[in-house]
């Protein structure tokens, strides 16, 4: 009869046969005529039909109900069984989420959620646990930190009401996660209070993941307070209690952020064993958003040992692997080193655009503290490149949302290229101020890589600018001393050259030539061309006040040379920008003859 029926309404072009499996299924022509259709079913027949259909796809199809449960889920909610309706929603949202499908699984962990009042009586703590924090790794994924929070809230409250201590331990770490990461929740005393009870619970317990959890926390924590060296006796005690109980996945965790924090104490061997360990641990766990974290945080620590080669690899990987699962801040961080690489590279349009591009995912992605650091870098790039009006833009953005309340390293690398901006653009008392809210950054030996040879440099600078040449010197033996001990490449012909610029300007232009073949050679194994061309122009003009007028002609061809790639690397807004920088004209009018 049904068959009948249905053949009817297929010749008469009511609907078409869509598929036939897993269930049967017809296409109306007009949703109007599938609303009509629907409605004129009684709502006691509606749901007899739509738990029939769901039990039959469960006879039918017992081995694929996960990849069903999509369409078993609203059959047995509408068919009026809450139990099995929650069930396949919840293994919806697990299989969306293993495919990072993170919009699909935000939709059905949240309609799990709420089918639980629908219950006679409560599901299992673990249901609960798993539904929660689920739903809240589903938003992070998704950039919605705060809805993530709420949740996580939500779930501590229910906690106190089971008077579990499960799910109140799980809710803590939820919860001190995103209070200990540089997120808009970021919250260090908060989060050293969730992590001293979450402890003792966890003792009492015995649950020794937790614990590996929470020294996990505790290293994200003291990591971004800029505390590296107690970040490290956490991550050594996490890794511990991983590796005794064959933890895997913490252990991944906790080699992920030991990495990270070597390299920001410039410890880089120790940084490169820590990530290629976890990196392994990722591929074969498939934790995508984990793997494309490990690859960006290797990228810095390639770049830092000027393997440039290989940054530029695994920073394309990270930013490719983000991409494929929609994480905004992956996408943002993969290109962390590759901005600088490409700058250094004399590359500056392709250097701001990735920048750029950049502000606006880490602006989606809800990480809003690295906001102003990232901003400031924009300005001092511009500058660097003579678009000031542009870098004004980016400056005021990054001093509106500068706060004491920034962690350590991200505050003191917003204002160490700010400082590096207005020195470019000739406002010395202000980039005094700039170094002065950061001044205690001097004192602090493992401060980051960015932050830390930005201060440094923008001091050089700064002492040149003043005419202070025993202070510029002196700095720059401090920084280059810093250079040698962490095996740093990357700066160091940078530095040298202001150096020699020091000296040359206290007449000692033996100790200047000197330092500017020493800084030519290394700027020259790495490619780096835009301290290139500054060096060739200082050779240059050593040259010219010698009468070595082979030697000048040579260099200035040099210059020349570079100033035309860097060019041709600029969109033509910035190119011209750069041209009529004067230290530019000055070299592209000269007469080589």
């Amino acid at each position: 009869m049904l068959a009948s029926h249905l053949a009817h309404l297929e010749s008469s072009g009511l609907v078409r046969l869509a598929q036939v499996e897993p269930e049967l299924e017809y296409l109306f022509r007009h949703a109007l005529i599938q609303d009509a259709a629907y409605e004129s079913l009684l709502r006691a027949d509606r749901k007899r039909l739509h738990l029939q259909v769901g039990e039959g796809l469960e006879r039918t199809y017992p081995d694929r109900l996960a990849e069903l449960a999509p369409l078993l889920a609203p059959h047995f909610d509408l068919g009026g069984d809450p139990v099995r309706a929650l069930r396949y929603f919840t293994l919806a949202g697990d299989e969306a989420a293993r495919l990072y499908a993170n919009v699909e699984a935000i939709q059905h962990y949240t309609h799990a959620l709420a089918l639980i009042q629908q219950l006679t009586s409560p599901p299992p703590a673990a249901t609960l646990i798993h539904l929660y924090i689920s739903l809240g790794m589903a938003l992070e994924l998704n950039s919605q930190i705060e809805a993530a929070f709420v949740y996580y809230v939500e779930l501590s409250a229910l906690s106190q009401t089971h008077n579990d201590q499960r799910m109140e331990l799980a809710a803590l770490l939820a919860r001190a996660k995103l209070h200990s990461a540089p997120t808009i929740k970021f919250d260090p005393a908060q989060a050293e209070a969730l992590l001293t009870r979450a402890q003792a619970i966890a003792h009492a317990l015995a649950d020794y993941a937790a614990e590996a959890d929470i020294y996990w926390n505790l290293l994200l924590l003291k990591k971004n307070t800029n505390d590296l060296e107690q970040a490290i006796v956490y991550a050594e005690r996490g890794q511990a209690i991983a590796r005794q109980h064959n933890l895997r996945e913490r252990l991944a965790f906790i080699l992920n952020d030991l990495g990270g924090t070597y390299a920001n104490q410039n410890q880089l061997e120790a940084s490169r064993a820590m990530l290629e360990e976890a990196r392994v641990l990722w591929r074969e766990l498939g934790n995508q958003p984990m793997l494309a974290d490990n690859l960006g945080n290797s990228a810095i620590t390639y770049f830092l040992l000027g393997d440039y080669a290989q940054a530029l690899t695994v920073s394309a990987e990270a930013y490719t692997v983000s991409a494929a699962i929609g994480n905004l801040w992956g996408q943002a961080f993969s290109r962390a080193a590759s901005v600088y690489l490409y700058f250094e590279r004399g590359e500056p349009g392709t250097a701001i655009e990735t920048m750029e591009d950049s502000v606006g995912l880490v602006l989606r992605s809800g990480l809003q503290l690295v906001k102003a650091a990232v901003q400031a870098d924009l300005a001092w790039m511009y500058a660097a490149t003579g678009a000031f009006d542009r870098a004004r833009v980016w400056a005021d953005q990054a001093r509106a949302v500068l706060s004491p309340a920034l962690p350590p390293l991200f505050r003191t690398w917003a204002y160490a290229h700010l400082a590096r901006y207005e020195i470019a653009c000739g406002h010395l008392d202000q980039a005094e101020r700039d170094h002065a809210a950061v001044a205690d950054s001097f004192q602090i030996e493992n401060l980051g890589w960015v932050a830390s040879f930005g201060l440094f440099i923008g001091a050089v600078e700064l002492a040149l600018a003043r005419q202070d040449y025993p202070r510029a010197i002196a700095t720059a033996d401090q920084l280059l001393a810093r250079l040698k001990k962490f095996h740093v490449r990357p700066y160091v012909a940078e530095t040298i050259y202001l150096q020699a610029q020091a000296y040359r300007a206290l007449g000692d232009h033996a100790s200047a030539q000197s330092l500017l073949a020493e800084a030519q050679t290394i700027a020259e194994s790495m490619a780096a061309r835009r301290a290139l061309w500054l060096i060739h122009t200082a050779r240059a003009e050593l040259a010219v006040e010698h009468g070595e007028t082979a030697q000048a002609i040579f260099h200035r061809a040099q210059v020349r040379e570079i100033i035309h790639l860097i060019a041709a690397n600029c969109p033509p807004d910035l190119r011209e920008s750069f041209l009529n920088q004067p230290s530019v004209r000055v070299i592209t009018a000269a007469n080589l003859s």
